[in-house]
């Protein structure tokens, strides 16, 4: 475990945990769940990179906001912070490789811990298995 990167964490929920859902048990048992799977146990604040052959694919998957030639942006568009999000699912596609001041907007969500955070909680909240999380709702 990357304690630098479970403290993130812990600041990013404690702050803004209550706007996302996080205040009821087990929507944050949940996410805690997802986001331990995809970050290992919080070791890892980007997607490891082989490439394996289904990273391979992702260079020429549009569906992912890749082009459909191979010119490396599988690699460029991997998964960043604990939820390991590209630029699809954040909602740009390619057009999100937005500079600013020197730094690709990937590792603005590495630097800038709370806008890392949030883009997981968004993505949770948008993508969490809405019945399940009403089956326990509607038990409490």
């Amino acid at each position: 475990m990357n304690e630098s990167n479970l403290a993130s964490m812990l600041v990013a929920l404690d702050k803004y945990g209550d706007c996302f859902g996080m205040d009821r048990p087990h929507r944050l048992a949940q996410y805690l769940a997802q986001l331990m799977h995809e970050s290992g146990d919080f070791r890892y604040d980007r997607e490891i990179w082989g490439p394996t052959p289904a990273q391979q694919r992702y260079d020429t998957r549009t569906d992912l906001g890749n082009t459909p030639g191979k010119d490396g942006d599988g690699y460029l568009y991997r998964g960043r912070t604990g939820m390991q999000l590209t630029p699809s699912v954040i909602g740009g596609g390619a057009s999100l490789l937005t500079v600013i001041g020197g730094i690709p907007w990937q590792n603005l969500l590495l630097i800038l811990v709370a806008f890392g955070a949030i883009a997981g909680f968004l993505y949770w909240r948008k993508n969490a298995d809405r019945k399940a999380v009403a089956r326990v709702e509607g038990m409490a």
